[in-house]
């Protein structure tokens, strides 16, 4: 027996991805569907796999290229599918059961380390902060002392990831010449699964063989399911029962009308901290810049009026009643 799945009316969160997907179901036509077919193309091709792609470099650079003055890291939260305990495996899950937070940090050509924390401490931006300053210490620890000249830090959309309190601190390790240099990344928006996944990935499939009771028991679990193969990465569960509160010693300093910088068409996918001199201009000692995108050049599909679709895309995918008289059109 074959099985067709069904095509999803909406691709995760991009709202290129949902608007392609609504142009297959409005237009049928051959001409159309290849027109649909060569806009997710250069969706893909032009955009996030770029993104990926400068990812990767980045961490050739920290594990092959310069292992000893170059950090990578990239941290996310693991779906609370299996995060209560008890665990009871594939059974049906407890009704009353005591919540975790599970954060992972992915420090490439070293470990994976997983922060537990449980409702007594709030997965928000005290927390991200404090994952992140525990990685950075635990790098120094192994090359003698020293922290990195560069970091490469990668981030999801989360709130507790993309915001000020995050960038204020970042600035502050490149101010106090902890770092010469931090990069801090995030993918665009639907398309964000990475290396860390397969990491959460490997917990997942472990949790459905095993019935877990306990907290400790379930912090074995988590260190047996990637210390038990000597080809996957050393895992490590750190328990964090309170964290500073870096947003209230950060507040003060950051200006009010800052804002907008992860919302749209404002959204900034990459932020650079550079350790300069200390001038007028930069009286801090630090240096910000950000762009759009971490590639150089990158395909964008917009929407533009009827009127301004030149492409042979824009022109066959046009429709006067399709998104309030707007169709997709594509810009470099």
């Amino acid at each position: 027996m074959v099985k067709i799945r069904q095509v999803k009316r909406v691709s995760g969160k991009c709202w290129t991805c949902a608007y392609i997907n609504e142009l297959r179901q409005l237009k049928r036509e051959k001409e159309s569907a290849d027109a649909c077919k060569h806009l997710m193309v250069m969706h893909r091709g032009g955009l996030f796999m770029l993104e990926r792609i400068e990812y990767r470099r980045r961490i050739a650079e920290a594990v092959i290229h310069s292992p000893n003055t170059v950090m990578s890291s990239i941290i996310d939260g693991a779906s609370q599918n299996h995060c209560t305990i008890p665990h009871p495996g594939t059974n049906v899950e407890f009704a009353d059961g005591l919540p975790q937070h599970i954060e992972g940090v992915l420090t490439h050509g070293h470990c994976f380390t997983i922060y537990r924390s449980f409702p007594t401490v709030d997965a928000d931006a005290d927390f991200t902060i404090f994952c992140l300053l525990s990685e950075l210490q635990k790098w120094k620890d192994a090359h003698d002392g020293i922290f990195p000249e560069t970091w490469y830090i990668q981030i999801d959309g989360g709130s507790e990831n993309a915001n000020k309190y995050l960038l204020a601190a970042l600035e502050y390790l490149t101010a106090k010449r902890l770092c010469k240099k931090i990069v801090l990344t995030r993918l665009p928006v639907g398309h964000t699964h990475e290396d860390i996944d397969a990491c959460f990935g490997t917990l997942a499939a472990w949790f459905d063989r095993v019935i877990i009771q306990t907290p400790d028991g379930y912090k074995e679990q988590i260190e047996a399911a990637f210390n038990g193969d000597s080809t996957k990465l050393k895992c490590k569960v750190t328990d964090v029962f309170v964290v500073p509160n870096y947003k209230d010693f950060f507040s003060p300093y950051i200006d009010s009308k800052f804002c907008r910088y992860t919302k749209k068409e404002w959204t900034q996918h990459q932020y650079r901290f550079e350790a300069v001199t200390i001038s007028t201009e930069f009286p801090l000692g630090s240096k910000l810049t950000y762009r759009k995108y971490s590639s150089d050049r990158v395909v964008v599909i917009d929407k533009k009026p009827i009127f301004s679709c030149t492409t042979r895309e824009g022109i066959i995918t046009g429709n006067k009643n399709f998104l309030f008289n707007y169709v997709l059109f594509i810009t470099f």
